[in-house]
């Protein structure tokens, strides 16, 4: 191999990891657009204030279908939520606030979040409050024994300058560039 095969094995391999690291939050499986269904009086006033912070509509009413086979039967669950915007590479998940009454620290509305979080997979979770007009955001971490995948991007990263060092060491003592 030349060393413009390397080249561009390594802008292949720097392009991957850099797709990886800003869409990270998306969705593995496609699904199909919902961006023409009609929002709520609430949603639609979110939207308005999501759009002068700099957020685009991805989605509304995504929806996520499961097959739970239980005891031999085959039942769909489908599980529909708020609507999605973009801003940069971050995918955020949006909520009303159903009403002042049920605050955020109620168990229903945590596992509802929770469940949000773990099949939407967004960046964060912003949860509109109509009242007030404003949002809290939510992110959920979650404490594990394995490295976080932005340290294992570094990792990688370093181990490839440090193989390029070494190439181009290579070649200079071949004395290629001379």
């Amino acid at each position: 191999m030349t060393w413009q095969d390397f080249l561009i094995l390594f802008m292949l391999l720097a392009g991957y990891l850099l797709y990886r690291k800003f869409y990270q939050g998306t969705p593995v499986k496609k699904r199909a657009s919902r961006q023409h269904e009609k929002l709520t009086r609430k949603e639609e006033t979110a939207l308005k204030l999501l759009q002068a912070r700099g957020y685009r509509l991805q989605e509304t009413r995504p929806t996520v279908s499961l097959k739970v086979n239980f005891d031999g039967k085959e039942k769909n669950i489908h599980h529909r939520t708020g609507f999605t915007v973009q801003k940069g590479g971050d995918i955020s998940l949006v909520k009303p606030k159903k009403s002042s009454s049920s605050p955020l620290s109620s168990q229903p509305f945590r596992q509802e979040l929770l469940l949000d979080f773990l099949l939407f997979q967004p960046s964060q979770i912003l949860i509109y409050d109509g009242e007030k007009k404003n949002f809290q955001e939510l992110d959920f971490s979650f404490d594990r024994e394995q490295p976080s995948q932005k340290v294992l991007l570094r990792i990688a990263l370093a181990t490839l300058i440090f193989i390029g060092i070494i190439f181009l060491a290579g070649l200079l003592l071949e004395g290629v560039f001379v």
